[in-house]
């Protein structure tokens, strides 16, 4: 006789629920995860902030690594004064301005100081006109004599002093006008009396109104005076 076997229930896998998604309490009323209900909609969310945040970077000015990085140049018609430049980049990035906005600075720069140059020479210039004319005033009809005085006395001691053409240009375009140097420099030419004066080649000098070897004057030139 032969046993019977008997089939036994086989035991099977019982399928699992998936967990329902949602977003942890923490971050729970948060605007940015407003509309997130899956990882679907999770992962499209991030994929759509990262494109927008490398689009809001890719637009960005950069800011170059070093100083030499900058890229300023002067105006147009203005000369480059490479210390002042160099500098200008140094204080650029040390405050972290990027160079499109540095060159922007840069030419406000340039405009406010040219500006401020430009007043101070006319400034200047109204200011040894002021004085001429109160010398003109002052001297009266022997303005023209004192003036040629004037001249006198400066080449006579540019003649004593070895002074060449350069410093002569200098020492006149600083104090050609000032009333100051020529009431000084007239009083000396008169004291010099009737001796030449003599020029910077140390030759007499036999016109009225004494001359750089480039033809302009020593001090001003006074033959046709100012009319009032």
């Amino acid at each position: 006789m032969t046993d019977e076997i008997t089939p036994t229930d086989t035991p099977t896998d019982t399928p699992t629920d998936t967990p329902a998604f949602s977003i942890p309490e923490a971050y729970q009323g948060n605007a940015a995860f407003e509309g997130i209900d899956s990882q679907d909609t999770l992962y499209a969310k991030y994929a759509e902030t990262h494109e927008k945040f490398a689009d809001l970077q890719a637009g960005l000015p950069v800011l170059p690594e070093s100083p030499d990085g900058y890229e300023i140049t002067p105006p147009e018609g203005m000369e480059n004064d490479p210390d002042l430049t160099n500098a200008f980049k140094s204080w650029s990035h040390e405050a972290k301005i990027p160079n499109e906005a540095a060159q922007v600075l840069a030419g406000k720069f340039n405009e406010y100081f040219g500006a401020m140059a430009e007043k101070a020479a006319q400034e200047e210039a109204a200011a040894e006109t002021a004085g001429i004319d109160g010398l003109k005033k002052e001297w009266g009809p022997e303005f023209e004599g004192k003036t040629e005085s004037a001249n006198k006395g400066l080449n006579r001691f540019f003649l004593e002093a070895k002074i060449d053409q350069e410093q002569q240009t200098a020492f006149t375009q600083k104090f050609g006008n000032d009333p100051v140097a020529i009431k000084l420099f007239s009083a000396i030419g008169s004291m010099i009396g009737e001796s030449p004066a003599y020029g910077p080649d140390g030759k007499p000098i036999t016109n009225q109104t004494p001359k750089n070897s480039d033809g302009s004057t020593m001090l001003h030139n006074y033959d046709q005076p100012t009319k009032k």
